[in-house]
């Protein structure tokens, strides 16, 4: 994959996370208003904003798996401690929610 395919490729992600972000948080906002005690709309919100986490670690995954195709170890090792610190992140801020 070349370096132009790569960043389509972490273009497309960053995009469909965005609208499927979007979409839940437009639904979880919907449901609020419609019925303040919906469950509903806080699970959504939720997953909206889970989703929206997600995106720098699915590029990082991207990337570093495109980096051990190319077999560019020094690369592949700091993201990996990238993806480490993200993922944690993710972890403990889906604790608090």
């Amino acid at each position: 994959m070349s370096g132009l395919e790569l960043e389509s490729r972490l273009s497309w992600v960053g995009v469909t996370v965005v609208v499927l972000s979007a979409l839940a948080l437009a639904a979880g906002l919907g449901f609020h208003v419609a019925d303040q005690n919906a469950a509903l709309s806080v699970r959504l919100l939720q997953a909206g904003l889970i989703i929206l986490m997600a995106a720098p670690i699915l590029r990082v995954l991207i990337s570093t798996a495109e980096r051990m195709r190319r077999r560019d170890w020094t690369f592949v090792v700091v993201t990996v401690v990238v993806l480490v610190e993200l993922t944690l992140a993710a972890w403990f801020a889906g604790q608090r929610i």
